[in-house]
């Protein structure tokens, strides 16, 4: 069983199928174009040097260190695919978490006083995220120089603005929002991705208070698959497609505009807008390299 902070399954099936708003092209038979290879082992040799541990509020955890991967360059196409899935399952569930809640004064400790997000930035860098990673980086320093005491508290504030409160002055972080006319929430994305869960077996945590089409869950569905994929050991190609359909049909389709609005929102700190800036660069990387894998399998 997987358990999360918000998402628990009892079964995850082999590939997300069988929902509304994936378009599935199977195309077999491909390889990484050397650019991909290039980008991704630049990523993973950063986070296996960088010895990365990144924690969620679940207690669940993936210490690069230890996976164990030899991470020198080979032509063994299917070893790099499968170690990059790693990286970016890990990802995925890292952005889902932060955006799922608060971060606890535990884990804003461990990235201002530990440096914990340090780590994690080097993996940014290899990704050419650099630029978006270093703003994050310096609303942490900026929150460092607050008193103490305060810098939860500020941030619980910031994450309330931004996300929890209504009218013009927030950004909710639902689909529903960002793709109504009337920007009502419980719309159609909603009950896609209820339809979506529901038939992967997958159902949102009781504590988890939010409807179906809030960010988090966009993000928690792609770690999820993303692993299975890797643990079944599925054909790549089948998966770089669909995987770049949901992320295009299902996420990307709004994400620009949830984040275009989270820049506008007058709070404290720029934290949270930094990440979710970062976040949508991110899931824009993704999406190239995926379409890259689908490409090159057709020349």
């Amino acid at each position: 069983m997987i358990n999360s902070i918000f998402i628990h399954s009892t079964l995850i099936n082999s590939t997300l199928i069988n929902n509304s708003f994936i378009n599935h092209t199977l195309v077999r038979n491909a390889f990484i174009s050397d650019g991909y290879r290039q980008r991704w082992l630049s990523f993973m040799k950063a986070l296996f040097h960088s010895k990365c541990r990144l924690k969620f509020h679940s207690k669940f955890h993936l210490n690069f260190a230890q996976i164990g991967y030899n991470m020198t360059i080979s032509t063994d196409i299917t070893t790099e695919w499968h170690a990059a899935n790693v990286a970016r399952a890990a990802l995925y569930r890292w952005f889902a978490d932060i955006f799922a809640r608060e971060l606890t004064t535990a884990t804003l400790n461990e990235w201002l006083l530990n440096q914990a997000y340090d780590a994690i930035h080097e993996a940014f860098v290899s990704l050419e995220l650099e630029q978006y990673s270093n703003r994050v980086k310096t609303a942490l320093m900026n929150i460092k120089a607050l008193p103490k005491e305060d810098r939860a508290l500020e941030l619980a504030a910031d994450f309330a603005q931004i996300f929890l409160l209504g009218g013009d002055d927030s950004a909710p972080p639902y689909a529903s929002y960002y793709l109504s006319n009337d920007k009502h929430l419980y719309g159609e994305p909603t009950q896609q991705m209820r339809q979506f869960l529901s038939a992967q077996q997958l159902s949102l945590h009781a504590e988890f208070r939010e409807p179906d089409d809030h960010v988090s869950v966009y993000f928690m569905v792609m770690s999820l698959w993303i692993h299975s994929s890797a643990q079944q050991q599925l054909d790549m190609v089948t998966s770089a497609q669909e995987q770049s359909d949901f992320l295009d049909n299902a996420l990307l389709n709004w994400l620009p505009m949830f984040n275009t609005r989270c820049q506008t929102i007058r709070i404290k700190t720029d934290l949270y807008p930094a990440l979710i800036a970062l976040a949508e660069q991110f899931v824009l990387a993704d999406k190239e390299a995926l379409v890259s894998i689908v490409h090159s399998s057709s020349q």
